[in-house]
């Protein structure tokens, strides 16, 4: 049987490996895996806020996400441009054809924008995580 809270939970330590894993890669200075574990740790603390709320989403697009949240009452319009700058290294930090289409390359992966992609995650996740009221 479903049960929300167990499974907002579940999401929830999920996102924090990612998290986690985030961190450990821009130590390591492997920073196009350090945004992919961005986009996943803002994801899955999104998703674990809806599961929270009794609903399920999928997809991967952090905007959507985002605003399906306003069906709960939550507002985070402030957040949609994180979410617009995370959005691309789901994808594009995976397969070259991606990397392409969103005008990147390899060598764009650098420090500063492993930071700058862990600190919009960092945003979406104080404010997504503040309404996970979790034992």
């Amino acid at each position: 049987m479903y049960d929300p809270e167990a499974e907002a939970r579940e999401w929830r330590e999920d996102a924090e490996r990612d998290y986690r894993d985030a961190e450990k890669a821009i130590e390591d200075g492997n920073y196009i895996r350090a945004c992919f574990y961005c986009h996943q740790a803002a994801e899955k603390i999104i998703k674990a806020l809806y599961h929270f709320k009794g609903g399920i989403v999928r997809g991967h697009n952090l905007v959507r996400l985002l605003r399906g949240l306003t069906r709960y009452g939550i507002e985070v319009s402030d957040l949609l441009e994180d979410a617009e700058r995370l959005n691309p290294h789901y994808s594009a930090t995976r397969y070259p054809n991606a990397r392409r289409i969103a005008g990147l390359t390899v060598e764009d992966y650098s420090e500063e924008l492993a930071k700058d992609c862990f600190r919009g995650m960092e945003r979406i996740w104080r404010r997504v995580s503040g309404y996970l009221t979790l034992e």
